[in-house]
């Protein structure tokens, strides 16, 4: 047990909290369950979905290049755009993700996630995502 020393704003503010109004989780019940992801576009993507599912068509794709993270260890790097009906958006593309699209390739993106690289909004495929080419360029 832990004694916590609080501002009498601070005890206020919990005064009007409405617990009936948080949800109840029982003990094995949905702790750690993380939502469906959802069919999204583009113009839809926000940090509040937290995993979504999309279909593109890559439009661009730049030269892979090696990369080296800030613990030594390199790694092979190329950026995709792809577009949809309702805009555009960067996907980088790791190590033998490199090579899995090119230009003209429409993706299905299944349970992504939304980043910010250098003030610029991407959509990330970690190891929970999967990438699989719907349909090949020719």
């Amino acid at each position: 047990m832990a004694q916590l020393k609080l501002r009498s704003n601070v005890l206020e503010q919990m005064g009007k909290i409405d617990v009936e109004s948080f949800r109840h989780r029982d003990q094995h019940g949905d702790r750690g369950a993380t939502p469906e992801p959802k069919d999204l576009m583009i113009k839809d993507l926000n940090f509040e979905a937290r995993r979504f599912n999309l279909e593109a068509k890559v439009t661009e794709k730049s030269t892979p290049r090696v990369v080296t993270s800030r613990w030594g260890r390199e790694f092979l790097l190329s950026t995709v755009t792809i577009k949809d009906g309702s805009g555009t958006i960067k996907l980088p593309l790791w190590n033998n993700q490199v090579h899995m699209l090119s230009v003209g390739d429409r993706v299905r993106i299944e349970n992504a996630r939304l980043e910010r690289f250098q003030g610029e909004l991407q959509v990330r495929a970690d190891k929970s995502t999967k990438l699989q080419v719907v349909e090949k360029d020719g």
